[in-house]
């Protein structure tokens, strides 16, 4: 078992990713260092409470609003969610990662009856998911659920097409990239949910997942999301 031990701390080193302090991906002095955004419109970037879409903004979007916790363009940020995205063994950080969101939700007022909301993963599709072997946005939606007492549904939203990756396109081309590669499975009718999404650059793909919704009778959509990337709107 020590042999075992000791190929697995030099195939996956427990060092912190921001300082390189031991037996931590994430110590706490560079989790206090993240950068914290405050709230605001999700598309506009308008400061609006708890990140609600602004009434300008209502007549275009579906969704609701976005609680944000982290501002990817600063670069630890990056590197961190970058990370957690492709390296399973990392699963550990994604709860630190995620302990940001929920500091903030928790003082915030906004979830006074947590049972009134679903939390819903944004779904890789099938051949995505057997790929990758995980979804990093389920791990985070798990945390949530044990850290805020939500219900948490990994059934009822589905991707049904391949998309390309956001960031290599620019906002009329993400909207086109993820039109229609959502299904609903379930009945939806009167429900409140909250979309969970590792990062959001325009806001497209969340959108696109509460529009859906909203078509199958959906009453409020919002999104908690770990990082936003500011550079591209």
């Amino acid at each position: 078992m020590k042999i075992l031990k000791k190929i697995n701390d030099f195939l996956f080193p427990l060092n912190c990713l921001g300082c390189g302090v031991k037996d931590t991906f994430l110590c706490d002095s560079c989790f206090r260092k993240l950068t914290r955004l405050e709230d605001f419109c999700p598309f506009c970037l308008m400061p609006s409470l708890y990140g609600a879409t602004c009434r300008h903004c209502q007549k275009k979007h579906s969704l609701d609003g976005a609680f944000v916790a982290l501002n990817y363009s600063q670069p630890l940020v990056k590197k961190l969610i970058k990370k957690t995205k492709y390296q399973p063994y990392l699963f550990p950080l994604l709860s630190n990662l995620t302990e940001a969101l929920t500091e903030k939700i928790k003082k915030s007022n906004f979830l006074k009856n947590p049972g009134k909301f679903i939390l819903l993963p944004i779904p890789l599709t099938s051949k995505k998911n057997a790929q990758r072997g995980y979804n990093q946005t389920e791990i985070i939606a798990e945390k949530l659920k044990n850290d805020l007492g939500l219900l948490l549904d990994l059934k009822t939203l589905k991707k049904q097409k391949e998309t390309r990756a956001q960031s290599q396109l620019n906002l009329r081309e993400r909207r086109k990239n993820v039109n229609d590669c959502f299904k609903i499975t379930r009945e939806v009718k009167g429900k409140n949910f909250i979309l969970v999404d590792d990062l959001i650059t325009s806001g497209s793909t969340l959108d696109e997942a509460a529009k859906v919704l909203k078509m199958k009778g959906a009453y409020k959509v919002w999104a908690f999301v770990l990082g936003r990337n500011l550079e591209s709107k």
